[in-house]
């Protein structure tokens, strides 16, 4: 694995949720993605949401937060304008890695950040307070969905993780047998932009949940 932390400024806090978002709106995405990896932007009002409700949680702010699969940093990004005291960026694509560093530079917060390439089918032995994850639905990388969570129960006391609606009742399942407990359910709808070659509509929507985990084993 490896680490690349650089130096740059800070930003000024979002008061609110609405603002966050507004703020995260300024974040790069890849023209193209990686289909094999199951590469999807988080939006930001999802992105928002999720990182202010943790805030509000109490999950965020003076805690060293994970981002597993970061893609383009959002979720990590949005978590130290909030107040984290140290972002981890995790993700296979070295590409990706490094357009999240360029928008954190963008963003004025990439002195609380370190980015690590590595596979999750291995143990990454990083710590966090927090993890907050937007990880693969498992449609075309069968099992990694389950496979972020089996890390991320493994990285922090607390997950907030992004998961297809449809599979819900398995994901809940999975979670209970990997030592978690659910704690919170917020359902959302998520654009996914037409970023495949494969694509064909302008904006497909997803029906998605959010899900505060803690661990308990």
């Amino acid at each position: 694995m490896k680490a690349i932390c650089p130096a740059s400024h800070s930003k000024r806090k979002p008061s609110g949720e609405k603002e966050l978002e507004i703020e995260l709106e300024h974040i790069e995405a890849p023209v193209y993605s990686k289909v094999e990896l199951e590469q999807y932007r988080t939006p930001p009002y999802i992105a928002a949401r999720l990182v202010y409700f943790a805030w509000r949680m109490g999950d965020i702010e003076k805690k060293t937060v994970a981002d597993l699969g970061c893609g383009t940093g959002i979720l990590g990004i949005a978590s130290a304008m909030m107040g984290a005291s140290k972002i981890i960026c995790v993700d296979i694509d070295r590409s990706m890695l490094a357009l999240a560093m360029k928008n954190a530079r963008r963003m004025r917060v990439i002195c609380c950040m370190e980015f690590i390439q590595a596979d999750l089918r291995e143990k990454l032995g990083i710590e966090a307070d927090t993890v907050v994850q937007n990880p693969p639905f498992g449609v075309r990388r069968r099992g990694a969905d389950v496979l972020f969570l089996r890390r991320a129960v493994e990285t922090a006391r607390v997950v907030y993780s992004i998961h297809k609606r449809a599979t819900r009742k398995f994901i809940l399942r999975k979670i209970e047998e990997i030592g978690g407990r659910v704690t919170h359910l917020i359902e959302a709808v998520m654009p996914i932009p037409p970023t495949m070659d494969f694509h064909r509509e302008l904006r497909h929507e997803v029906n998605v949940d959010m899900i505060r985990i803690e661990v308990v084993k």
